[in-house]
């Protein structure tokens, strides 16, 4: 989505295009896009434009007889001044024709964006100006600590709310954050003033290199058709998990804060209320266990087993009520706990779900441990990233092993080979070894796979 430089970007560029032109006649291709009456539309030919603007993200048209528009641009949208003669695109949503040769153009792929039409005593107070705040641009030093003082949410959620600070979007809270040294979990509330000042200063300075720079082109954003916007090359944090710290070299970290993907470097942007988390995922007989317990022994971190927690779930009465009440045909034994047997064709028929309904316990199970530990804690999950369990973590390890090797290991412990390597046949590997922080390949003997431990800067 673009943010408040892409919007400066394209604000700075239409003015020097569109400043004096009239709009000769007004084209809604996808009506849609308009959040005020239609009818409205047609009253903009013969109006010229005599201003631009810019509120958090929106971007305003002033025009003559005091009329205004306002448009937000969302996922993918982008206002382009071209030649008259330039052909119609398919994701064309309105044209507005000029009276110099050329055509105003909004293009919208993903088709949600949104335009008004205003006038000039009401614009600011009607959606969706009237409850956006000020950008950090306009705000003096205390303003942003008094906006998000009240909020319960974690601060990257907060400074994204348009109502407490406008402007700001994923990339640039992710920077900010990072500059500030400020983990993105903390509860907004206990940010404080101190921390608000240096988080207030580093957007502004964000802000205003990412102007500088045309704004960031990460996907789509072009500030004119064939220019893109040169501030990605100069981005220290944003997406650039898990590629190493620029400041102290540990991998930086992704997660998922209010659905929104949140990079932040464990180290550099630790959260003092809350300890160190490290997972340790990877497929069947690949090593884990063996890792956890070296990380146990040698280092004392206090440990949660995914496995053994799913094993006390489905011996727990209530969890097995719960079960058969989203499963009927499953069925509970005579002590009121899991029938394994059913169980299992019930995962035969209804694999997802029964994943996603264990995944769900396991995940409030989990982070209720977290909250009671402190310092570097441990915690193993065969289907860490599938559970997203990785959101709780500050560190991943995933520990491979050739699959040969993981069946002659299981072979000679006597186990079904075939059967269990089965189980990991759709294991999406390679993703994992692209999200993970560390990989660790376990093919050779205990002192091999211990010298790879030791090796890792483990808090």
């Amino acid at each position: 989505m673009p943010e408040l430089p892409e919007v400066e970007s394209f604000k700075r560029t239409l003015e020097g295009k569109l400043l004096g032109r009239k709009i000769e006649k007004a084209e809604l291709l996808y009506p849609r896009l308009l959040i005020t009456p239609i009818e409205r539309f047609k009253s903009l030919e013969g109006e010229s434009f005599i201003g631009m603007g810019r509120k958090g993200k929106h971007l305003i048209f002033f025009l003559t007889n005091e009329k205004v528009l306002v448009g937000h641009l969302r996922m993918e949208g982008k206002y382009f001044v071209k030649k008259e003669n330039a052909p119609i695109e398919k994701a064309d949503e309105a044209i507005f024709h000029l009276d110099n040769g050329e055509k105003l153009v909004y293009n919208d792929t993903r088709k949600f964006g949104v335009l008004g039409l205003y006038s000039l005593d009401t614009y600011l107070l009607l959606s969706p100006l009237a409850n956006v705040a000020p950008s950090p641009l306009e705000m003096e030093e205390d303003e942003l600590f008094m906006a998000i003082k009240g909020s319960r949410k974690t601060i990257k959620e907060t400074l994204l709310e348009q109502n407490r600070v406008s402007g700001l979007g994923n990339i640039y809270v992710d920077e900010t954050l990072f500059k500030s040294a400020i983990n993105p979990r903390r509860n907004a509330s206990s940010i404080n003033r101190e921390e608000a000042v240096a988080i207030l200063a580093n957007a502004k300075s964000t802000l205003e290199e990412a102007i500088s720079q045309g704004g960031s082109t990460i996907h789509s954003f072009h500030v004119e058709e064939g220019k893109s916007g040169s501030m990605q090359s100069h981005l220290l944090c944003y997406g650039k998990a898990p590629s190493p710290c620029p400041r102290c070299g540990f991998p930086f970290m992704k997660i998922q804060l209010g659905g929104r993907g949140t990079t932040y470097c464990p180290i550099c942007q630790a959260d003092p209320d809350r300890p160190f988390v490290i997972g340790i995922t990877g497929p069947i007989h690949s090593g884990k266990s063996t890792v956890s317990q070296y990380l146990i022994e040698t280092k004392h971190y206090p440990f949660f087993d995914c496995d053994k927690e799913v094993a006390k779930l489905y011996r727990d009465k209530g969890f097995a009520a719960k079960f058969v009440e989203e499963f009927p045909i499953a069925s509970l034994d005579k002590r009121e706990e899991l029938n394994k047997d059913e169980v299992w064709k019930v995962i035969n028929k209804e694999k997802e779900k029964v994943e996603q309904f264990v995944f769900s316990e396991i995940y409030k199970k989990c982070e209720e441990w977290i909250g009671t530990q402190k310092g570097t804690v441990l915690i193993e999950a065969p289907l860490l990233y599938q559970a997203r369990m990785d959101n709780l973590c500050d560190a991943t390890i995933c520990v491979l092993a050739d699959e040969a090797i993981r069946r002659q290991r299981l072979e000679d412990e006597g186990r079904d080979a075939i059967r269990m390597l089965s189980l990991n046949k759709r294991y999406p590997i390679g993703l994992i070894k692209r999200k993970a922080s560390f990989v660790i390949t376990n093919n050779g003997d205990k002192a091999d796979l211990n010298r790879e431990i030791d090796s890792l800067p483990l808090p």
